[in-house]
């Protein structure tokens, strides 16, 4: 959606980085890496999907 809004407003996207997710965020994570996530954050995916 975020791309398809710029593209209408005449701007072209090259690249698009999502930065958070559904409260998640990439905490520093370069781009290939990954990290466990925190309770806190499972409760809330949990919470999400209810």
């Amino acid at each position: 959606i975020v791309r398809r809004i710029f593209e209408h407003l005449g701007y072209e996207v090259v690249k698009l980085d999502r930065v958070i997710y559904a409260n998640l965020t990439k905490k520093d994570l370069t781009r290939g890496r990954w990290r466990y996530l925190e309770e806190k954050e499972v409760i809330q995916l949990k919470h999400l999907m209810k």
